[in-house]
């Protein structure tokens, strides 16, 4: 508690010469205090602008981001007629085969047996060459071999695939794969 008896504030006067002061020292006194209080808001208010310019710029971009996103959501997408519009013709399954043959030579895999069957397309069902074959080889070359042919051809799909090492040559590894080319008929 603090103590706030008369002889009390007449002792700590006495100590501190605080009623002896004159009013200038006091004004110089009050004046400082201000001038503290000045300089202290001033420092605060400098970083706030500060934080209010860097929000600005970081709102700024992210009000770009969102009108370049608008763009590109406003322009129609037709995924579906371009990735058609990419689908070979049924007579185009000889150019997959040599293509598949020049791979597998560079990639020294042996292609075995291949068998092609074409369904033609209808109204209810598009157009369809079924391939079956077997590869041997490595099996880092075998997975780039398909990685490429895959790449190359976007409407053949992977219906099964199956991979054994060969007996006696755990290197080399026997694939069956059974895929299906979709053509435009």
């Amino acid at each position: 508690m603090l103590n706030t008896s008369p002889r009390f504030i007449d002792t700590l006067n006495q100590r501190t010469g605080f009623r002896a002061w004159s009013s200038l020292k006091h004004g110089a006194v009050a004046g400082v205090l201000l001038l503290v209080i000045a300089l202290a808001a001033w420092k605060l208010l400098g970083l706030q602008r500060e934080n209010v310019a860097a929000e600005r710029i970081e709102l700024a971009e992210l009000q770009q981001q969102v009108a370049s996103m608008k763009a590109l959501s406003a322009k129609p997408v037709s995924m579906a007629s371009d990735f058609m519009q990419r689908w070979p013709q049924r007579d185009e399954i000889n150019a997959l085969v040599r293509f598949l043959g020049g791979l597998a030579q560079e990639r020294q895999v042996n292609v075995g047996q291949m068998s092609l069957a074409h369904t033609a397309g209808s109204a209810q069902a598009v157009g369809r060459v079924d391939i079956a074959l077997t590869l041997s080889g490595p099996y880092i070359a075998t997975k780039q071999l398909l990685a490429e042919l895959l790449s190359r051809y976007p409407s053949l799909a992977v219906q099964s695939l199956s991979a054994v090492p060969r007996s006696g040559d755990v290197s080399r590894i026997e694939w069956t794969l059974s895929l299906t080319l979709f053509v435009k008929d």
